[in-house]
């Protein structure tokens, strides 16, 4: 078993620095050879790698996508394995009305606000303790206090985010817990959650048509023409975003119809349960290697989107990562939350004395 945290060096061996902010990149690894390796950075608390040994054919699979330059996390515009807050999904015209005044952000996706901004938990960085590190379990703890910035939300906020890995090496079953704490100084809107692109037969696979998809949610967010949302919700009863039984990724290419055959994929916000109450929210399978993850969280919902505009020629190994090769499956609360509350928006406002805390759950089992 190896674990450690190390600063990343160049190919000049030299400390990898980011010069705006005068910090240095550092990796925290935790591997159990030949079993696992789990990795991730201090920018951003970006994965950059989660890889199995496939009990069969004996091969890594490392099903995480990312940069092959650690440099290149710097600008993660596509958000490869990264913290996201403080307020995921898009915001519109980076303007919102909070206790009868307008906060208004900085644009980072046209004239909108997405996935907390520029400065947002995915490009800042975070200090990193590792807790716990045995043959069967890997605790570490990030924690980041975010100081509220010109054109930037309300308030400071004390972050701390915890990785707990699982290891049940004898039947080849791994569970990853992300619990997310945040203790805001002052009342303000929250809505955090992890953004990890998938590929369970690889990374540098170029397909998903063997990934059979399951979403226990019977409505999705409307949005509009710009993808931002409306406050209405959509009845997915007799569509193709209807996956409350499993369909193959091919299943539903083969016979895709209305908002899916427009869009061509997914980039869909699909209401589950109540906002605290642990559940299933996801299952996802790879018919070709035989690996299935599950996910569960306390959040109310979870976004679907199958990298519909990813093109980035510098992925791991030189890999070029195409549109709708991968997806991302994010936990969180309704984009429209922000301005519309009730049964399907719950609030998403958080102080001192309601601190946020929410976790998300990744199982992963080979059939």
């Amino acid at each position: 078993m190896n674990c450690y945290l190390e600063a990343v060096k160049d190919e000049n061996d030299k400390l990898v620095w980011h010069n705006e902010l005068g910090e240095y990149l550092q990796k925290c690894l935790f591997e159990i050879k030949p079993k696992l390796t789990f990795s991730f950075l201090n920018f951003g608390g970006a994965i950059t790698e989660l890889s199995f040994l496939h009990p069969k054919t004996n091969q890594k699979l490392d099903i995480i996508l990312g940069y092959h330059n650690y440099r290149d996390y710097f600008n993660n515009n596509c958000y490869f394995g990264a913290l996201i807050g403080r307020f995921a999904n898009r915001i519109a015209n980076s303007c919102f009305n909070f206790q009868g005044k307008s906060v208004k952000l900085t644009a980072n996706s046209g004239a909108h606000h997405i996935h907390g901004g520029s400065h947002g938990l995915s490009f800042s960085f975070w200090n990193i303790e590792i807790i716990k590190s045995s043959s069967t379990d890997f605790i570490a703890e990030l924690t980041y206090q975010d100081k509220q910035k010109p054109n930037s939300y309300l308030g400071d906020v004390d972050f701390t985010v915890r990785y707990h890995l699982l290891c049940h090496l004898d039947d080849d079953k791994y569970q990853l817990k992300v619990s997310f704490n945040a203790l805001p100084h002052q009342p303000g809107i929250l809505n955090l959650t992890l953004h990890p692109y998938f590929n369970l037969a690889g990374h540098d696979r170029k397909t998903l048509d063997n990934h059979s998809f399951q979403i226990f949610g019977d409505k999705i967010a409307e949005n509009n023409q710009a993808h931002l949302p409306t406050g209405k919700t959509i009845d997915v009863t007799g569509t193709s975003m209807d996956l409350r039984q499993a369909k193959t990724y091919k299943h539903i290419k083969d016979n895709k119809q209305g908002l899916v055959d427009e869009l061509d994929g997914f980039d869909f916000h699909y209401f589950i349960g109540e906002a605290r109450i642990n559940k299933k929210m996801a299952v996802v399978e790879e018919s070709s290697v035989g690996l299935k993850m599950e996910i569960s969280s306390t959040l109310p919902g979870i976004q679907f989107y199958n990298a519909l505009n990813l093109d980035v020629a510098n992925g791991k190994n030189n890999t070029h990562y195409s549109p709708r090769k991968s997806f991302c499956l994010e936990p969180q609360f309704a984009p429209a939350s922000i301005f519309k509350n009730g049964i399907d928006y719950p609030s998403i406002v958080f102080s001192r004395d309601k601190p946020y805390n929410h976790t998300i759950t990744y199982d992963f089992s080979f059939t």
